[in-house]
């Protein structure tokens, strides 16, 4: 019993911190480059302008990180620190529509969050800061930095 316990809480701890990153060319931004939100109800969308703030979410909601990448340059968002709690997320790069297919165009790197806990009896209420560098794998220095809170709010 142990056993299937000690599996089953490592496997869901697994699935909340994989960085799952895949490329989805159908998940496109509209012509003011923002991406359809319809099926995330109960979703907080954090991008480039609220760089430094603090956004709030009902416990059981999604936040949603937007930031513009490409990859082909060898720089990508990596996140940097995060609370255990909170954790990484999962993280997909979305391609910018390109006539062509062009190779070497940009997109956006989008990091996803679930606010619901992972584990019975575990809460995620509270503030989460999350800090990220655009920068190569491996090189401590940054293009640039980006930082923000989610305070999440207690169900009522």
């Amino acid at each position: 019993m142990r056993s299937f316990l000690f599996l089953a809480s490592t496997l869901a701890l697994a699935a909340c911190s994989a960085d799952a990153t895949d490329v989805a060319p159908n998940d496109s931004p509209n012509e003011s480059g923002e991406f359809s939100e319809a099926a995330h109800s109960n979703a907080v969308v954090v991008s480039n302008a609220d760089n430094g703030k603090t956004v709030s979410i009902v416990e059981g909601g999604e936040v949603i990180l937007k930031l513009k990448s490409n990859p082909t340059t060898g720089y990508d968002w990596q996140i940097v620190t995060t609370d255990r709690t909170f954790g990484y997320g999962q993280t997909r790069y979305v391609r910018d529509p390109v006539p062509g297919d062009l190779m070497g165009a940009g997109g956006t790197r989008i990091f996803t969050w679930q606010t619901a806990a992972p584990i019975p009896g575990m809460s995620m209420v509270g503030k989460h800061t999350v800090t990220l560098a655009y920068s190569r794998s491996g090189d401590p220095s940054a293009l640039r930095s980006f930082e923000f809170t989610v305070d999440v709010i207690a169900r009522r």
